[in-house]
């Protein structure tokens, strides 16, 4: 065992300086193993209940992000593409919890281990470990900038990349008939594979990152190992030289994998941010959640809608869509709107139901704004669309269209006859809870 003063101390700490070199070898390695079964049980412990945590935050992240989505008027839903949507719900979550906060929770196990050692190699030799210490910090600091910009800079050319893919494949199959009669296949085929290719790029340079860092802190213990053996044979004894150096050596293979545990995630952090940034951008969209209650009151006959000094626009265009409008659609009547493609029918449809905000003025449902009326009274008002969205799920369910309360087949079955498809009904093998599949503008079911 080393004879420097802070080896003797925790000998006699221990209560073991008088035993023979090879009982005092044998004590310091049961601790040593004792230490580190406690920190591996420690860890699995550690874990699962990390784990445990991350997934209630994923979920948690995931109802926020909804909650902000949804709530939002119907034009500012629509100006987000589907595929940031889809890619902000899914993995752009999973990012910020696994890559975010899981690796934040990580920095905290492998830091503490880099203190346990430092703090052993000081009981060794002071020197050996405040150089140790400074040596591989710097170099550890030294990649993380290097790294850290480009593995976030990678994250969202990853992340812009899918998205785009995704808005192309979107985009060609919603018009696939078109792209079939204009000759445009292998068009789109070309630009979806050169996408593909470039994300591919991306991907393989940030899974690159973690094994440069290794290589730069093997390059540095070499350097570090040729400067202090140097040093030391310059100025002591062979012996003590060769002593000192198999030291450096040895505090190195054991620093080295803790510094790059850290930094892996430190930079998974950065480039989790960079893949999660459409997540975060939608997260930091301000919340129309409401957390009132609705109630079920019911009316005794529908409802009136009234237009008061209504102004609305898109885009802060200059020319308004609706200018200054005024009337009142009386309740129990029947009103039509009438007029040319892009007069502003929608428009005034969306503002009755709340789908979007007037710039000025105010639309009100029986006195209270359209959203707190459906609210307190959903259900009241239906809804047929110029095109109607068949989901991939049973009849039943796309009749309720997510409605929780109990609803007797009977009534199901009733609603089909009074809207003559009872012979749809029929043709479907397993009735209400057949899944509807739309091809073509023709519903099937299996």
């Amino acid at each position: 065992f080393p004879s420097h003063d802070n080896g003797a101390d925790l000998l006699r700490i221990l209560n073991i300086e008088n035993l023979t070199f090879q009982a005092q070898a044998s004590v310091l390695a049961l601790l040593i193993a004792l230490c580190f079964i406690g920190r591996i049980l420690i860890s699995i412990l550690v874990t699962k209940r990390m784990l445990t945590f991350l997934s209630l935050r994923s979920v948690g992240i995931s109802k926020k992000l909804i909650n902000i989505i949804f709530q939002r008027d119907a034009g500012e839903v629509k100006a987000i593409s589907r595929s940031s949507i889809n890619y902000g719900l899914t993995e752009g979550v999973d990012r910020i919890v696994v890559g975010v906060i899981g690796s934040v929770m990580n920095i905290g196990s492998d830091f503490t281990l880099i203190v346990i050692l430092i703090v052993s190699l000081n009981f060794i030799d002071f020197t050996l470990g405040l150089t140790s210490v400074i040596f591989f910090g710097l170099i550890g600091i030294a990649i993380y900038i290097r790294q850290g910009n480009v593995s976030a800079r990678l994250g969202r050319t990853l992340s812009a990349k899918r998205m785009e893919i995704s808005d192309q494949l979107f985009g060609v199959i919603d018009t696939i008939r078109e792209v079939h009669l204009r000759g445009t296949l292998q068009t789109s085929i070309t630009n979806i594979t050169n996408l593909r290719a470039s994300q591919s790029q991306a991907w393989a340079q940030m899974s690159f990152q973690p094994f440069m860092a290794k290589y730069y802190l093997e390059i540095g213990m070499v350097l570090g190992a040729i400067v202090v053996g140097g040093v030391q044979f310059l100025t002591h004894d062979a012996k003590h030289a060769v002593g000192y150096l198999s030291l450096f050596l040895a505090a190195g293979v054991r620093i080295i994998p803790s510094i790059l545990r850290l930094h892996s995630s430190l930079i998974n952090i950065r480039s989790s941010s960079g893949v999660a940034a459409v997540t975060l951008d939608l997260l930091s969209l301000p919340s129309a959640i409401r957390t009132d209650s609705p109630s079920q009151g019911k009316l005794e006959s529908s409802p009136g809608i009234r237009f008061s000094n209504v102004f609305f626009d898109y885009d802060n265009n200059a020319e308004f869509s609706v200018n200054d409008l005024n009337i009142y659609i009386e309740r129990n009547k029947f009103t039509a709107l009438v007029g040319s493609s892009g007069s502003g029918k929608s428009t005034i449809f969306d503002l009755a139901l709340g789908f979007s905000s007037p710039k000025n003025g105010t639309v009100t449902i029986e006195g209270a704004p359209p959203r707190d009326f459906i609210r307190e009274h959903p259900g009241v008002i239906s809804l047929v669309p110029q095109q109607v969205n068949i989901s991939k799920d049973t009849l039943r369910q796309n009749l309720l269209l997510g409605y929780d309360g109990h609803v007797n087949d009977g009534d199901l079955y009733k609603l089909l006859e009074s809207l003559e498809l009872s012979d749809l009904i029929n043709s479907l093998p397993k009735g209400l809870d057949s899944e509807l599949i739309k091809s073509d503008n023709i519903v099937t079911g299996k």
